[in-house]
């Protein structure tokens, strides 16, 4: 969001830990535009 003050690194910061946890950070474009995020982490045994 560019009409926003800030660093940008929310998204930065939320990849890491995902992937820290072996997990997947998916950007799409959404139906009617926008961003479409879907965040996949693996089961806990």
């Amino acid at each position: 969001d560019e009409t926003m003050p800030g660093h940008g690194l929310g998204l930065s910061i939320a990849a890491d830990r995902i992937a820290a946890y072996g997990g997947r950070l998916i950007l799409a474009e959404a139906e009617g535009g926008g961003l479409a995020i879907t965040v996949t982490l693996p089961a806990r045994a």
